[in-house]
């Protein structure tokens, strides 16, 4: 899933997609598993 999300968030970037609203199109595809990771 990871690198699908990566792949997605490059082609939002490509076409000055908000990170916001592909964060929110992230979770309404695949839920809390795509919440970024913090350490």
């Amino acid at each position: 899933k990871n690198t699908e999300q990566r792949i997605y968030l490059k082609f939002c970037v490509a076409n000055e997609i908000s990170f916001t609203n592909a964060f929110k199109m992230l979770r309404k595809a695949y839920g809390d598993d795509c919440s970024p990771k913090t350490s």
